[in-house]
């Protein structure tokens, strides 16, 4: 016999449950949600938001106006907020407040003239922004 134990805290991390809550609360209020990226790395949530009728895009090309957009937990650069807003499409950012923390600095950082090293995969969203 073996014992599996649980963590107290096992999960997800409160940015991606908190964006994950968000995205099935949009798909109850709005007709057509979309998503940049995948929520989690979790196959079983993503059915789970897809089901919900949240879909997955990835690029803005796709979006209607129509459409609301929802910003996952990882963040997006800050092109897509620009355009977004642009193009006066109904955003739900649910980016982490931690993720945004992090961009912020870095970005003053890098504009107080600091050489910035960012280990982490350089296509995803959260590196990016």
């Amino acid at each position: 016999m073996v014992n599996v134990n649980v963590a107290k805290h096992a999960g997800f991390c409160f940015g991606v449950r908190d964006a994950y809550e968000m995205a099935l609360e949009a798909s109850e209020k709005h007709q057509n949600v979309v998503m940049l990226g995948e929520i989690v790395h979790n196959e079983a949530v993503v059915k789970r938001i897809d089901d919900a009728g949240v879909k997955v895009i990835k690029s803005l090309d796709v979006v209607q106006p129509t459409d609301t957009l929802l910003l996952r937990a990882h963040g997006s650069v800050p092109e897509v907020y620009k355009e977004a807003q642009e193009r006066g499409l109904n955003v739900i950012d649910a980016t982490c407040h931690l993720v945004l923390e992090i961009h912020q600095i870095a970005r003053q950082l890098a504009q107080d003239g600091y050489q910035l090293v960012i280990i982490g995969d350089h296509n995803h969203d959260e590196v990016r922004g």
